[in-house]
């Protein structure tokens, strides 16, 4: 994710990253046999999602979080999830960003009638 801060490339804010992060993110751990009944608190969006439930995760989890996430999620689930929610163009600059192809998703619209 830092290779799109530092080369200016936005999210659209459709794009819930976190909330992607964070499900991917338990689903590792749970299938490496880490127990995953963490403490939660309540995270506060100010637009319409409103108000959701995160996780709250040890400080030793953060350098293998860390790992995880460039290594595992952004080549092989961010493409994914992205694609979903940007545009051609925001594509390309997104693959360029972080060095994997990011394919766009052309959506179909009903023709007018």
């Amino acid at each position: 994710m830092r290779n799109l801060e530092s080369k200016n490339v936005p999210l659209h804010d459709r794009a819930t990253i976190d909330i992607s992060v964070g499900k991917t993110w338990c689903n590792w751990l749970r299938e490496n046999g880490y127990k995953t009944d963490f403490e939660q608190y309540i995270h506060h969006y100010p637009d319409t999602r409103g108000e959701q439930l995160a996780n709250i995760y040890p400080y030793k989890l953060l350098g293998e979080f860390h790992q995880w996430l460039e290594e595992t999620y952004i080549p092989e689930k961010f493409p994914e999830y992205v694609r979903k929610f940007v545009t051609p163009e925001e594509c390309k600059l997104i693959s360029e960003a972080i060095g994997y192809e990011i394919k766009p998703v052309f959506k179909r619209f009903k023709a007018e009638v």
